[in-house]
């Protein structure tokens, strides 16, 4: 279960009620109010979603594809050149690279010479 935060605005007069004019002003202020509390809710839910993606590691990253469409777009890699820089970049060695990605050891060298050129 989410928990739901209730924010409430409470406007006092003291020791007398709100004229006619007060409260069709309060009223015409009730959406804006209602905005207000909303822009919050989702600033929140946007710095939470931030959060969230700086504490992503570099395999969650690689696993969902956006590092490696973004170096084959920046870089005008192939997918495969963009697969292999990025299990470099892990920390892999150029067998363990083969392995991962069911390629030879000769095509990683080749694959990363393309890159490096």
């Amino acid at each position: 279960m989410v928990a739901q935060n209730v924010i409430r605005v409470a406007i006092s007069r003291r020791h007398r009620d709100f004229s006619e004019a007060e409260r069709g002003l309060l009223s015409r202020f009730r959406p804006h109010f209602i905005q207000s509390y909303r822009n919050a809710r989702e600033r929140e839910e946007l710095r939470l979603l931030h959060a969230r993606e700086r504490e992503r590691t570099l395999v969650d990253q690689i696993e969902d594809g956006a590092l490696e469409f973004g170096l084959m777009t920046r870089y005008e890699l192939s997918r495969r050149e963009a697969q292999v820089l990025l299990q470099l970049a892990a920390g892999k060695s150029n067998v363990e690279i083969a392995h991962a990605l069911g390629i030879s050891v000769s095509t990683v060298k080749t694959r990363l010479e393309q890159v490096f050129r």
